[in-house]
């Protein structure tokens, strides 16, 4: 049994792939496995479980020393596990990397099209090394450096050959679905130019109309009208 907590309590620059936990805790739990390549945590709440990676320890993690050794856990985790109260006490399982099958098929969905118009897949494959594992249902974050060290969020929608895997082997398929901010395309047909009558009051003056105030973000020196959705136009997507 472990408490848990969000790794917001850590501060600093933390790795958002990885739970982390005590030096003495560390030491512990690699005693007992002795030749792992990596070590994972298994962590249940009710029904729920999700899987992510341990990292080295950090000495921030040190303050945290209480009755029930601490585990901080990084905030996809805790979504996926669907609790809130900080502090928990929750039942952990160590794993190694010889628990899960190798990946055979990836298939994710981001939620910004900004990655499609990028150089990301090979940072991607690169990222997803670090989580060491995947599992179905879970949202991760992949910060991306192509894009300026924006963060997709990426929807594991399935995986092959089981819903957790093992994030090693020469050939993995990794597919991607639509975007979720993605706009459907429509096809207008052209319309034909209606013939109008002429106005039977050839001196009426007609109101005048203001020019459409276009808005949004100056960016490389243009004027950018927003989105047809009313987001602000971003030179990412």
């Amino acid at each position: 049994m472990y408490r848990i907590w969000s790794t917001v309590f850590l501060g600093g620059d933390v790795e958002q792939n990885a739970c982390y936990t005590t030096l003495k805790e560390w030491t512990t739990i690699h005693a007992r496995f002795p030749d792992a390549k990596r070590i994972f945590l298994r962590c249940k709440a009710g029904e729920r479980e999700a899987v992510c990676a341990l990292a080295q320890p950090l000495d921030a993690v040190e303050n945290f020393m209480q009755d029930v050794p601490p585990v901080f856990i990084p905030d996809w985790v805790q979504n996926l596990l669907s609790f809130e109260a900080e502090g928990s006490v929750l039942p952990v399982e160590w794993l190694t990397e010889e628990f899960f099958p190798e990946a055979t098929k990836i298939v994710l969905r981001p939620h910004d099209s900004a990655f499609y118009h990028s150089d990301a897949k090979e940072e991607l494959e690169h990222v997803l090394t670090r989580y060491g594992v995947l599992q179905t249902g879970s949202t991760i974050p992949v910060p991306l450096s192509v894009l300026e060290g924006f963060t997709v969020l990426f929807d594991v929608v399935g995986l092959e050959p089981a819903n957790i895997v093992l994030l090693e082997g020469e050939e993995v398929a990794i597919e991607f679905e639509e975007a979720m901010d993605a706009i459907p395309s429509t096809v207008v047909a052209p319309v034909a130019p209606v013939e109008r009558a002429p106005t039977p009051f050839p001196d009426a003056v007609l109101p005048i109309q203001d020019p459409p105030i276009i808005t949004g973000e100056i960016l490389g020196g243009k004027m950018h009208a927003p989105l047809a959705d009313g987001r602000p136009w971003n030179p990412w997507r």
